[in-house]
């Protein structure tokens, strides 16, 4: 997808936005194709059929999530239709300023972290009547571990040996046989560096909700394994 189809899908869809400049986003996300329209606006586009299942989710979703949470999220404007021999729908999204995590230094992580639960408290918290679960749209984040748990047994036997591989089964085991989650909550599924972003050090935007769903808040929470060391390496 180049800027100057993306402006043709833009302008075949939205005559009012024709005018407006479009250009890359300097970070591109792994399954989408993002666009600055304007000075307010963002164009978000999936690079693959696989990706493209949520965009509908996220487009009657987000705008309903966004007054409940601690920081701006991505509110969509419009739902773009196929055009110009682009397949899927797409979504104009309101433009949340910032730097992505991954990509500063010197934050206050103490202050940062409180902000992060601050957030998925909030988002945790909000009513999940009517919510999508998790499904093979997106890729069945926040579900049961047992999805996964064929791969990740293998995985372990590919590269682990001896005491290491025995650790790490015992402990996939322990994961398989516990209790579901007591209750469904709102799940970004994607809480990682490149999408928090900040600004003088402090949160103050989480974007690309391509995996939301309403399951098991270990998804998100994860980020304390993850996250966090990112916050480590930067402060």
């Amino acid at each position: 997808m180049t800027p100057a189809s993306a402006k043709r899908i833009v302008a075949a869809n939205f005559p009012e936005f024709a005018s407006l400049l479009l250009s890359p986003v300097a970070n591109q996300g792994h399954h989408n194709r993002t666009f600055r329209l304007g000075s307010g606006l963002l164009v978000w586009m999936p690079k693959h059929a696989a990706h493209a299942g949520r965009v509908k989710v996220e487009f009657e979703w987000l705008g309903k999530l966004a007054p409940h949470v601690t920081v701006p999220i991505p509110v969509p404007v419009a739902l773009g239709e196929l055009a110009e021999g682009y397949a899927w729908h797409w979504l104009v999204n309101r433009w949340v300023p910032g730097t992505a995590l991954s990509q500063v230094r010197n934050v206050d992580s103490t202050r940062l972290a409180e902000a992060l639960a601050e957030f998925l408290t909030a988002l945790h918290a909000i009513d999940t009547q009517g919510a999508p679960g998790p499904g093979r749209e997106n890729f069945y984040r926040d579900g049961e571990f047992s999805v996964y748990a064929g791969e990740a047994f293998a995985l372990c036997r590919q590269h682990l040996r001896g005491r290491a591989a025995k650790t790490v089964e015992s402990a996939l085991r322990q994961a398989v046989d516990a209790p579901s989650f007591a209750s469904r909550v709102w799940v970004h599924g994607d809480f990682a560096a490149g999408n928090l972003l900040v600004k003088k050090g402090a949160l103050c935007g989480v974007i690309d909700f391509g995996q939301l769903a309403a399951g098991d808040p270990a998804c998100d929470l994860a980020v304390a394994c993850t996250g966090l060391g990112v916050l480590e390496a930067v402060a």
